[in-house]
């Protein structure tokens, strides 16, 4: 959630900005950079849009999908399901 937020925020702050993004997608912002941008299309929907991620965010993610895939799933109760 944090994560999405960041990205929210961090492309509305790109959108503002008067200056043209020199850099493009898959380029850092500067020599050893370690921020990542790339083109993202939504499903059901045409646009894309830049999204801009550091390595950290992008391990962050990539945990907490591989923390989810493996979490112990509840099992239902009651004896319709034996």
């Amino acid at each position: 959630m944090l994560i999405r937020l960041s990205a929210l925020v961090l492309t509305f702050a790109a959108c503002a900005s008067s200056q043209k993004q020199t850099n493009g997608p898959g380029q850092g912002s500067g020599s050893g950079s370690n921020v990542t941008c790339h083109e993202v299309t939504d499903t059901g929907t045409m646009f894309s849009h830049t999204e801009c991620t550091t390595v950290e965010e992008k391990d962050a993610e990539h945990q907490g999908a591989q923390d989810f895939m493996t979490k112990p799933r509840s099992q239902p109760t009651g004896s319709k399901y034996h």
